[in-house]
């Protein structure tokens, strides 16, 4: 009897033992549960602030980041982002404009079960299951008004683990480099965590917008950081530029918002208003300056209070977004067990003086041309094709380990000029000779002639043309200079006076009809109703626009309902008309200067294209500064050009023209360069517009790019848009 009570004694104490030790096992874990989803989890502090409700949206976002990864969908509301009804499996995440249908019926399930809610909170059969009390649970105080308004907020957000992980690893190489030039411009160094939120630290990310690079600073915005941008160079990409050119945003921002913010409180500091300043990277300096104007220099009233049309879901949570990424990757290890973070790059930088092609900065720096491209990502792929020269002055990186660099300069300076020969390219499907022209920075006529070719002729993939050299082009530029005054003499004979007529179009006035038009045009009646698609009958408006040549838009429509090989290939109409749409700017896409006589002599003006600023004018035309432009122009500081006014330019000779549309071809050719190489044609749908739509608005809501929009509806460009007309909006796909 003694020896089994022993025996119980000690299986006793064994157990005592083993519920011991497992107890100290749950308790470690503890910490790293509460660094997840603990309200004590997230480590602000007086440079980076948070009030409970920012707290609560990045806790939400700290989940985003390090618990769901990218085949989960989260359904949240919009408003409370930590309010999570479900969590599902989604390979197709939450769609860019529609979520795909198992999703979608998800969510109608969860409004119609708030919405039940709602009729009777407390009393009714469905609060009183398991599910009903689950969602009942998620607000403090459930009442009818709050069930309905979050029946209509529920939201969809994509996991996002899997590209974190991916960006820690990226993360250890340019750290350091990101911290020093904060550190230089006075910002603090914790704002290097802001590319997780922007790129996931990935160096060539392309936006469906248009954005690029680490920082994903837009085409638009690129020139005012002082950036280059341009048909060999994008400095977007270049990571150490880019991070030059955001610490001057956050400069200019901080001065900005403080000088607004202490017309309130005249002795409060920068770093109280780092949730603005850090917001203002996403919705813009004047927005957050309305905010604090409106409101006052306090982050959380203005997310409970301020209303605007774009002040919603992305931007309230940008900032919260920002401060999950920081508490994640200061603690990685924690979050992310086991990984292992990229070297540094280390690299030493020249000034050229002349410009260079690849092949022959590779010759004299001794440096194989793929280490080069390594090093120097803002340089597009045309010069690594040997079909652009890199420029003068561009700062070119060379491995840390490179000698002589001062004697190797002076060697490239020595040797003489380096023309390109004759470029034989192959087309590919969807190109236009124009727009091939437009990517080498050569005249569309030009390249037309070197291939004995005319503006309605047929090209096929697979063909390869000749794209002349800056030698040919030189040779030639005298005859057809002369041949150009000869047809303008010949067509202003044709033309009243009166008439003012730009290259492609003439705007009605009141009175006129399509034949008395034609009368006066180098056209025949017929063949302008033919153009435009009208009848003898057809009523004209006063200010319609009437095209007087066939838009090249309308002939590769036709060219494309008649190439066998896209049939063959299975390639669709829509499809096959969009891709002719997105190709670098050519006839379509007016980037001429349009020359007119008036009474007091030569008036040269431009049409805004998107995309484009004074800054990028200026730099075209060699002016140094946007004072000129601004002056003929009558355009004050705080004046921001609309996309489709007109813009006077200065008295130009005729090589400053062919020097500013050859770099304004070659602007617009990286934007469509850049993505077709990114993106792809889902399909295309009609949207009628509404009161208040623009390019700009409409690039924002449909998540592709406003030059696209305007390339593909023309209409955009007019200052008065139709409400109720119906336009094309394209559906992209990341490749």
């Amino acid at each position: 009897m003694l020896g089994n009570i022993q025996i119980v004694q000690s299986h006793g104490r064994l157990f005592l033992v083993v519920q011991f030790v497992l107890a100290v096992f749950l308790l470690s874990l503890l910490p790293q549960q509460k660094s997840i989803a603990g309200p004590q989890a997230l480590n602000c502090s007086r440079t980076f602030p948070c009030t409970t409700e920012v707290r609560r949206r990045a806790l939400f976002w700290v989940q985003v980041f390090s618990r769901w990864n990218n085949q989960q969908v989260v359904l949240h509301d919009a408003a409370q982002p930590q309010r999570v009804y479900a969590v599902m499996n989604s390979k197709l995440g939450c769609g860019r404009r529609r979520a795909p249908r198992r999703v979608e019926k998800k969510r109608k399930k969860i409004r119609q079960r708030l919405l039940l809610l709602a009729a009777k909170p407390k009393s009714g059969t469905f609060a009183r299951s398991r599910e009903g009390r689950r969602l009942l649970k998620l607000f403090v105080t459930p009442s009818r008004k709050q069930l309905r308004a979050a029946a209509g907020r529920i939201r969809c957000q994509q996991g996002n683990k899997d590209r974190f992980r991916k960006a820690l690893q990226r993360f250890g190489r340019y750290q350091r480099m990101v911290e020093r030039v904060m550190r230089d411009a006075g910002l603090p160094a914790d704002l290097k965590y802001l590319p997780f939120v922007e790129s996931a630290y990935n160096p060539s990310a392309y936006s469906s917008v248009g954005a690029a690079g680490l920082w994903q600073i837009m085409p638009r915005t690129a020139r005012s950081l002082g950036l280059q941008t341009g048909v060999a160079v994008d400095e977007r990409l270049d990571p150490e530029q880019a991070t030059m050119a955001a610490a001057r945003f956050f400069r200019n921002s901080k001065d900005s918002l403080l000088a607004d913010a202490r017309r309130y409180r005249p002795r409060i500091k920068a770093a109280e208003l780092m949730p603005f300043i850090v917001t203002s990277y996403n919705y813009g300096v004047n927005g957050m300056r309305r905010a604090v104007k409106k409101i006052g220099p306090d982050f959380g009233k203005v997310l409970a209070t301020y209303r605007s049309p774009h002040f919603q879901t992305a931007v309230k949570n940008f900032y919260a977004s920002f401060l999950a990424a920081r508490q994640i990757a200061s603690h990685y290890q924690r979050y992310f067990p086991g990984v292992v973070t990229i070297k540094p790059q280390r690299y030493t930088t020249v000034s050229l003086r002349r410009a260079a092609s690849a092949k022959r900065l590779a010759k004299v720096f001794s440096v194989p041309v793929a280490t080069l491209r390594k090093l120097n990502p803002a340089l597009t792929p045309t010069v690594w094709k040997n079909w652009q020269l890199v420029p003068v002055g561009y700062r070119l990186n060379l491995p840390s380990g490179t000698s002589g660099k001062k004697a190797k300069l002076r060697r490239l300076a020595r040797l003489p000029d380096e023309t390109l020969r004759a470029i034989r390219y192959r087309v590919r499907r969807g190109d236009t000779a124009c727009g091939i022209a437009a990517r080498f920075a050569v005249s569309c006529r030009r390249l037309l002639a070197r291939n004995r070719l005319n503006q309605r002729s047929l090209i096929r993939a697979g063909q390869k043309l000749y794209v002349p050299s800056r030698r040919q082009i030189t040779a030639i530029r005298v005859a057809r200079q002369n041949q150009r005054k000869s047809v303008v003499v010949a067509t202003r004979q044709r033309i009243r006076p009166k008439l003012r007529v730009s290259s492609s179009s003439y705007v009605v006035k009141r009175g006129e009809s399509v034949c008395r038009i034609a009368q006066r045009l180098p056209i025949s009646c017929q063949q302008l109703l033919r153009i435009n698609g009208l009848t003898r009958r057809s009523v004209l408006r006063p200010g319609q626009r009437l095209f007087t040549a066939i838009p090249s838009r309308v002939v590769k429509a036709q060219r494309s309902t008649t190439t066998r090989s896209s049939v063959a290939r299975g390639v669709s109409d829509q499809a096959m008309a969009f891709q002719q749409l997105i190709k670098p700017p050519d006839a379509e896409l007016d980037i001429q200067i349009h020359v007119s006589t008036t009474r007091s002599g030569k008036s040269y003006r431009i049409r805004v294209q998107p995309e484009e600023t004074l800054g990028h004018y200026a730099d075209w035309l060699g002016l140094g500064s946007t004072s000129t432009l601004k002056r003929i122009n009558h355009i004050n500081h705080n004046y921001s050009l609309r996309v489709g006014q007109w813009l006077k330019l200065p008295a130009l000779q005729q090589t400053a023209i062919d020097q500013f549309e050859r770099q304004r071809a070659g602007f617009h050719a990286l934007l469509v360069d850049e993505f077709r190489n990114n993106f792809r044609l889902q399909r295309i749908f009609q949207y009628r517009l509404r009161r208040g739509d623009s390019a700009w608005h409409l690039s924002r809501r449909f998540q592709v790019p406003s030059w696209l929009l305007t390339r593909m509806n023309p209409e955009l460009l007019e200052p008065l848009l139709q409400i109720g007309h119906r336009i094309r909006i394209p559906v992209i796909q990341p490749k």
